[in-house]
């Protein structure tokens, strides 16, 4: 008898909104690094992140069943809305290849590799 495959769970259809205590505010920092005001997917290779400085908008590499709804999904997993999260951007070369790190102030994190950064502010 074969194993049902492991369902994930769906992609959020809005932006998941975060924030206790610093919601985001210019300035605002979780664990030393930037918070983060919303995270939603705009297409299945991007991730919006909103600050409240800035938009950092991510291109993941999609391959088989990891995308940024999944990304999302095991971010949502660990994180409940009224965690503080803030984001760290690692750029290997500027609007290049490089990592997004989201953390939470309950001590978990996720490093997602990704193909593409840009900043709008």
């Amino acid at each position: 008898m074969r194993a049902a495959p492991a369902q994930r769970p769906p992609p959020p259809a809005e932006a998941v909104s975060y924030g206790g205590e610093v919601e985001g505010e210019p300035g605002a920092m979780v664990r030393g690094a930037p918070a983060v005001k919303s995270l939603r997917c705009e297409s299945p290779s991007l991730l919006r992140i909103e600050t409240g400085a800035e938009a950092i908008v991510a291109t993941i590499t999609v391959a088989g069943s990891w995308d940024c709804g999944a990304a999302l999904g095991q971010w949502a997993a660990t994180t409940p809305s009224d965690a503080n999260v803030g984001v760290e951007v690692a750029e290997t070369r500027p609007g290049g290849q490089g990592s997004i790190i989201l953390l939470n102030d309950r001590g978990a994190s996720l490093n997602i590799s990704v193909a593409q950064i840009r900043r709008e502010t």
